[in-house]
């Protein structure tokens, strides 16, 4: 089984104590996860683009094992985006507190005042830089173990 996701650059978030996918049987009306990506019979293929927009894509391979119950299952795929500006909750942020146009002002009004607005801006930028993200595939039946001869 393969499924293609749109996804960001894997270097965003190692996920050292996660995982970038998750293969998952319905059992009912839960999901429990039965691979992620460090058992052997899934592949995280990541690719990038070569668009300047920075737009990836994350190919998920999942040879499905005979010991697999037939039924329905998903794949998942977890991810971290990096915003290029910042998150548009800064500029809601900074628009309920004044306009942009008061900002300027103070920011040109003395140096102090400058130097700490712009260490308050770098830190909002770089806080709200990475945002999580998940999706996950179409459910998809599995009939019988695959036979390999």
């Amino acid at each position: 089984m393969v499924v293609e996701f749109h996804s960001a650059n894997p270097r965003n978030n190692q996920r050292i104590e996660g995982t970038y996918l998750t293969v998952e049987h319905q059992i009912d009306d839960a999901w429990p996860i039965i691979f992620v990506d460090a058992d052997w019979c899934t592949k995280f293929i990541w690719r990038d683009s070569e668009s300047w927009l920075g737009i990836s894509y994350a190919r998920i391979e999942w040879d499905i094992p005979s010991k697999v119950q037939p039924g329905n299952y998903r794949i998942c795929h977890f991810g971290t985006r990096k915003h290029l500006l910042v998150k548009t909750s800064l500029f809601q942020y900074l628009s309920e507190w004044g306009a942009i146009e008061r900002i300027v002002l103070r920011l040109v009004s003395a140096l102090d005042t400058r130097l700490t607005m712009a260490r308050y801006l770098w830190k909002e930028l770089q806080r709200n830089r990475y945002q999580d993200f998940q999706g996950c595939s179409s459910t998809f039946k599995v009939v019988a173990p695959p036979v390999y001869l």
